[in-house]
């Protein structure tokens, strides 16, 4: 028997997704999630004013960062580079 792999699990419930970096690749990728209504979406960057317009935009709650990570189902990470 062949089984599929699914990236995201299938649950009633809406996974949580935590963003580290909303530049130009993760604002768009976590936006189009947090539009899908499948997802609820927490978002962090270096620059508080794009988190604060993310967070505005697109109606998430910004716990601390420890505490996102710790609750989320998944991190997608969507930095410049390693530094």
């Amino acid at each position: 028997m062949i089984k599929k792999f699914s990236f995201f699990k299938f649950s009633t419930s809406k996974q949580r997704v935590t963003f580290i970096g909303l530049g130009n690749m993760g604002y768009s990728m976590a936006s189009n999630l947090s539009k899908s209504g499948k997802f609820l979406i927490s978002g962090f960057d270096i620059n508080k004013s794009v988190q604060e317009e993310f967070n505005k935009q697109e109606n998430t709650e910004a716990d601390s960062f420890h505490s996102s990570i710790s609750k989320s189902d998944y991190i997608m990470t969507m930095l410049p580079n390693t530094e």
